[in-house]
């Protein structure tokens, strides 16, 4: 950070470039990144950098990068409403404080008033508080959660306490060149843009090094219920040992038997199996659930030995990377790429927050795909059937509706004349979507959609027809099949 010597110096070359200057935009490039526009008498514009990150706070002449968000935080206007139009008298710090204060003038209601800000470029929060005339906190900022705010809305501000400054602090800017580059912003913008990345690729480091270490955890404590799994399902071999001697001697056993003590024939030196048989299973019911037993058995074994392998495997590389993650052995670019290849790394956040699409319209019809390709709209509901029919159709487009029932209306986008495929496909879907009752071969009536009208007191869906002609059907599953199976959901039309 910026010792209490280096903000002086810097604090002269701030106060010759601004002071006169009036503050006339405030912009938000990041919740720690401010960018300052001031207007300067006999200077023109002048831009400056507020960084109220904790690696390298600092206010310096310059340009800061990236876009503004679309909605400006609470926060921002707070400060706009504030700043926004005041003009610098001049720019100093604290005696042996790491604090700069700009000291303000604005005009409340038409009558000069005195204000000040004051950037506090230290510790974990660095802040900025503006002030009134008597130093009563109007707005703030924070470059980092501040869960105990040392410094309230509304209250007065006060030093904090005041520190003996180190030996380093007392040769200033140690890491610029003598000497000193002039001016100094552009040169401690430099220093610190790398300091803020370095910092940031040690950061990285210490996540993925914390995430690797819990990821480790999570997978010895797998490997341990695999383990157990797989010794658990190890007796597969002697549970279809079983089975198969029970098999060879099942025919010595009464079917109403409740145990037995067998011995194998091979092995006569053996110990006898003794088996019990529940009464309504009995000897062969067991017979069957020993053998069904061993197939599962012997299912887990083989799952979870093969799981244990390629787990071994990923345990082996984890460890790498948590050694990798606690030294400098590796590039930050490798290791983040092993991380992420072992899903260790971070989550990558968007730079605007998500935002929901609106949900699709919804369509008055469902959409199906004759076998010639031509497409075949069927209504929803009653009401539907209208807007299909008098709103999405054209008149040379081909309509149908199975006579003397309900149901819906159907249309074959087309002009004028259909295949004679897609026409049963269509007298098919007209069929399906009516209350004529499954297993019936209703008629379908069919015409071109110019023909159809509404009459005086016609319900939803109700129409007649000036002109028409009927299909007779017969009963095709696998050409209803094929139908639906091609509907085009409104997702994807």
């Amino acid at each position: 950070m910026l010792s209490a010597a280096e903000l002086l110096l810097l604090a002269e070359e701030l106060d010759a470039a601004l002071r006169g200057g009036r503050l006339q935009r405030l912009h938000a490039r990041s919740p720690t990144v401010l960018a300052l526009e001031f207007h300067v008498p006999n200077a023109g514009v002048r831009d400056a950098i507020l960084a109220l990150d904790a690696v390298f706070p600092r206010f310096v002449l310059g340009t800061a990068p990236g876009t503004n968000p679309e909605k400006p935080p609470e926060w921002l206007t707070q400060l706009r409403e504030w700043l926004i139009g005041v003009r610098v008298t001049s720019i100093g710090t604290l005696p042996r404080q790491r604090i700069l204060e700009f000291c303000l003038t604005a005009a409340e209601d038409g009558i000069p008033a005195t204000r000040k800000l004051v950037l506090e470029l230290f510790g974990r929060t660095p802040r900025l508080l503006v002030l009134d005339a008597s130093g009563i906190i109007r707005a703030r900022h924070a470059g980092a959660v501040d869960h105990a705010p040392r410094a309230r809305l509304g209250e007065a501000w006060t030093l904090p306490e005041l520190r003996a400054p180190s030996a380093a602090e007392e040769a200033p800017f140690q890491f610029l060149p003598t000497p000193l580059p002039r001016p100094l912003s552009p040169a401690i913008e430099a220093h610190a843009k790398a300091a803020v990345e370095q910092q940031g690729g040690v950061s990285l480091r210490t996540t993925i090094l914390q995430l690797a270490t819990r990821k480790l955890a999570k997978d010895e404590q797998y490997r341990e219920r695999l383990q157990r799994t797989e010794r658990a399902a190890s007796t597969a071999t002697d549970v279809r040992a079983k089975a198969l001697l029970l098999q060879q001697l099942l025919s010595s056993i009464a079917p109403d038997a409740t145990s037995a003590d067998l011995v194998d024939p091979m092995h006569p030196e053996a110990a006898a199996v003794h088996f019990d048989f529940a009464p309504r299973v009995g000897p062969k019911g067991t017979l069957q659930k020993l053998f069904r037993e061993a197939e599962q058995k012997e299912a887990t074994w083989a799952r979870a030995s093969a799981d244990l392998g390629l787990l071994d495997e990923k345990l082996a590389a984890v460890r790498a990377l948590v050694v990798d993650a606690g030294s400098d052995a590796l590039d930050m670019a490798t290791l983040l790429q092993r991380a992420q290849h072992l899903h260790c790394a971070p989550e990558a956040t968007s730079a605007s927050p998500r935002q929901r699409s609106a949900p699709a319209p919804r369509l008055p019809y469902r959409t199906f795909l004759s076998r010639d390709g031509l497409t075949i709209l069927v209504g929803r509901t009653a009401a539907d059937n209208d807007t299909l029919t008098f709103d999405v159709a054209s008149g040379n487009n081909v309509w149908m509706h199975v006579a003397d029932h309900p149901g819906s209306h159907v249309v074959i986008r087309c002009e004028r004349e259909a295949p004679e495929q897609t026409l049963l496909d269509a007298a098919a879907l007209a069929a399906h979507f009516s209350r004529c009752g499954d297993g019936a071969r209703p008629a379908v009536s069919w015409t071109l959609v110019k023909h159809v009208r509404k009459f005086s007191g016609a319900k939803p869906g109700q129409v007649q027809l000036a002109d028409r002609r009927q299909l007779k059907l017969r009963s095709e599953p696998d050409r209803l099949q094929r139908l639906l199976a091609s509907e085009v959901r409104q997702k994807d039309a």
